[in-house]
């Protein structure tokens, strides 16, 4: 009957100072009020809690990581931070860089395609490669056909070769193919280009190499004139 008639203050203070044994043994703390139960938690001492938190067993830790929930994942992948996309493009293996080049999705292909900026257009069309050489002047005085100089055109889409005969002695020309610079063929029938006039040749099939072979329209008449060479790839 004694705990029934002290007052409230003596009864808080019998409950916060009990020690570890008189709890396990005496009844009276299974009378204890919610409030006093109260009291004692909110007099931990930081010491005490921070003990707690700095010092969790590896078991606890594992369990956090290994029941992760997919929401959780997610939202760590969905939102990264700069340090770590830095980490990930830093550390990019040639195979993984390979993978993302060689596998672009259709999309971002086709935004590149229609964003294309005028600027970047006309880079492209004045990078086209061309071949203009210097004319190369000839001087003839025999009728038998003789070979010119001798061009690689493999790298090139179109071209064509000019003569201007400045001449009052007609000049015969014929435009010549091959592809290893030994065998050669002739893409056409010889054209005669009359004194003071020019003509231009065109390749009617593709090879790797193109020459002209030239002559005089008459023996022993002394014929001069210039070839010209012009290209683009």
């Amino acid at each position: 009957m004694r705990v029934f008639t002290e007052t409230s203050a003596d009864f808080i203070a019998s409950v916060t100072n009990l020690t570890a044994a008189c709890l396990l043994v005496n009844s009276v703390t299974t009378n204890l009020t919610s409030a006093c139960l109260l009291v004692q938690a909110t007099q931990a001492t930081a010491g005490c809690l921070l003990s707690q938190v700095s010092q969790p067993v590896a078991a606890s830790l594992l369990s956090q990581v290994s029941q992760a929930t997919a929401a959780s994942l997610l939202a760590q992948v969905s939102q990264p931070v700069a340090a770590s996309l830095l980490s990930q493009v830093s550390q990019a293996t040639a195979a993984s860089l390979l993978a993302q080049v060689s596998q672009p999705v259709a999309a971002s292909l086709l935004s590149q395609v229609s964003n294309a900026t005028a600027a970047c257009l006309v880079v492209l069309l004045g990078d086209l490669g061309t071949s203009d050489t210097a004319p190369v002047s000839h001087t003839i005085a025999s009728a038998t056909l003789t070979p010119s100089v001798t061009r690689s055109v493999i790298t090139l889409s179109q071209y064509a070769i000019s003569v201007s005969n400045s001449c009052e002695t007609g000049l015969v020309i014929q435009l010549q193919l091959s592809p290893d610079n030994v065998n050669w063929t002739n893409d056409s029938g010889t054209r005669l280009i009359a004194a003071s006039t020019a003509g231009i040749l065109a390749p009617s099939k593709f090879t790797k190499y193109a020459r002209i072979q030239y002559a005089a329209q008459t023996a022993a008449c002394t014929v001069t004139f210039n070839e010209f060479f012009q290209g683009q790839v």
